[in-house]
């Protein structure tokens, strides 16, 4: 039984031993697993900012989108016992700025696709 455990242990560990070769102009990367890709690895800290950069002016692109829509359909001015609660955390110029409306679940907005993760209650 001893053996078998050691024949799969050696088994397991041959991928992480395969020494893989890229072609010339890509460089190994490696996250979950390991691949081919036309990135020089001191390069990876610019990548990631662009990245970044694209998909934060996506998801301002749609936040700003759907506080306009929100904004066209009506919005109230925060209830006064929720705003009472929040006065000893935020200032009272933000607290007058805040406007709600409760979601129309037909109309596809940010909000709307994030409230689809079961890990999100609420939008801001």
């Amino acid at each position: 039984m001893k053996w078998i455990s050691v024949v799969l242990g050696a088994l397991m560990a041959l991928p992480a031993l395969a020494e893989q070769t890229c072609p010339p102009g890509q460089y190994q990367v490696c996250l979950m697993g390991c691949f081919c890709a036309p990135i020089d690895p001191g390069q990876a800290g610019q990548v990631l900012k662009d990245v970044e950069a694209m998909a934060s002016s996506s998801l301002t692109f749609a936040l700003r989108q759907a506080r306009d829509e929100a904004t066209a359909s009506g919005v109230q001015p925060i209830p006064l016992h929720i705003r009472a609660q929040l006065e000893p955390w935020y200032d009272f110029a933000v607290l007058d700025a805040v406007r709600y409306r409760v979601g129309d679940e037909q109309q596809m907005s940010a909000a709307n696709v994030m409230l689809q993760n079961p890990d999100v209650n609420a939008v801001t």
